[in-house]
């Protein structure tokens, strides 16, 4: 079957043109996300995604049997010569290739961007680079704990940039598109024989959201999306977790530095896919039902019988369905008030007690919040904050502070609302 392609986008601000790329060979799909900046420079992250996407186009187009990584460094330093960029100092692009032959498929990963490989078993691997996620982790957790604006968006967002400048490109750090050709060397490649694969869908993170950050409207699971895709069209999924945003245009459901983020995806399909559109994916899907029907016993017995209760070793697992299967347990722990077992799995899970610490706020329990504060959970102690503030409780806030985490200079300044 000849490899059919279809790609979608949506700019994250209306006049404002994406930082997303899409370029299409014939054997090859590249989709590029070129990072934002806080402090505003000349050269961009959409201009640098321009440079990198026509030099890579360039190197895939060579009649040669190079590595991805091979052809990725060569791309790069193509860019650094011809335009003189430094590492350490330049703007940077996360990177996606799927490449294909008649015998194998091949995705390349850099960045945060992710790849769903869906495979004729009905089965979604997620290809997904996640060394930026720890970093810079004090950063996120300030920004997650609350929604600044203005002037404190911008300074937190710049805190955050540089402390992930300082670890961008070296060991222990992580690995980016930038002006140093061995970054390309680190990128997470995989591959499967052609035979095996049905589908792959290359996303920036701004659509992958809709799993990663949203998981609502009837996604909560990698496959949904495929079986959206399929049935609809790409572009359909970008103007799906548009949508999903503009419900949230105050940033307070889910916490991020702006309402919408550019979105680009590519959707390469191997073969045809009408007769396998019916996943067995039905345990998912009831378990989302009982979630969505307010059944939430329910629902934590079925996201439990996916995975086989093996919680929380499955976040691990590549098969991203038992990924999103242990996301989906745990908010329906939370929602059927059985803290004490989330917080059992918040002793040695982040996922778990990120999710353990939004209830207790959003049920008010500022005591609960307190004692998990006081045991070193700096969330529980943002969270803590922000209640008592909106209680109108700002010397409890003040209080709170000095008692817990008097060294946190960030604390001190969300308890006097700076």
């Amino acid at each position: 079957m000849t490899v059919r392609i279809e790609t979608g986008h949506r700019s994250g601000s209306a006049g404002t043109p994406t930082q997303d790329r899409i370029v299409v060979l014939d054997d090859a799909v590249i989709v590029l996300d070129g990072a934002s900046s806080w402090v505003p420079e000349e050269r961009d992250g959409g201009w640098y995604a321009d440079q990198l996407a026509a030099e890579l186009a360039r190197c895939l187009r060579r009649p040669d049997d190079l590595p991805l990584t091979a052809h990725l460094a060569d791309a790069i330093r193509a860019v650094v010569a011809r335009t003189q960029l430094m590492p350490g100092d330049a703007p940077s692009s996360t990177v996606l290739i799927c490449r294909w032959t008649e015998e194998t498929i091949e995705v390349l990963t850099l960045g945060d961007s992710t790849a769903i490989v869906y495979t004729r078993d009905q089965r979604a691997h997620r290809v997904y680079d996640d060394r930026l996620d720890p970093i810079a982790a004090s950063q996120r957790a300030a920004l997650q704990a609350r929604c600044p604006t203005g002037d404190e968006l911008t300074r937190l967002m710049i805190e955050l940039q540089a402390a992930q400048r300082a670890l961008r490109n070296r060991p222990g750090g992580y690995w980016i598109a930038e002006a140093d050709p061995a970054a390309a060397h680190e990128a997470v490649v995989r591959s499967w024989p052609r035979a095996e694969v049905d589908a792959v869908l290359l996303m920036t993170d701004g659509v992958a959201d809709v799993v990663d950050r949203y998981a609502v409207n009837g996604f909560p699971h990698w496959y949904g999306i495929f079986e959206l895709v399929a049935a609809e069209g790409v572009q359909a999924l970008a103007d799906h977790v548009h949508g999903v945003e503009e419900t949230d245009s105050d940033r307070s459901r889910w916490p991020r530095s702006k309402v919408h983020d550019d979105k680009a995806a590519a959707l390469i399909k191997i073969s045809e896919l009408d007769h396998r559109l019916q996943p067995p994916f039905s345990i998912l899907a009831a378990a989302d039902r009982a979630r969505e029907r307010g059944d939430y016993a329910a629902a934590v017995d079925l996201f439990a019988s996916v995975t086989g209760a093996r919680f929380p070793e499955v976040v691990d697992d590549l098969d991203g369905t038992l990924h999103q299967a242990y996301y989906g347990y745990l908010d329906a722990l939370a929602r059927a008030g059985r803290l004490d077992e989330l917080a059992a799995l918040a002793t040695n899970d982040a996922r778990a007690r990120r999710r353990l610490d939004r209830q207790l706020h959003e049920e008010g329990r500022a005591d609960d919040l307190r004692a998990r504060a006081a045991s070193g959970d700096r969330t529980a102690l943002y969270l803590l904050i922000r209640l008592l503030r909106a209680r109108g409780e700002q010397d409890a806030a003040r209080q709170a502070v000095d008692d817990i985490a008097p060294d946190d200079e960030y604390a001190r300044r969300l308890a006097v609302g700076a």
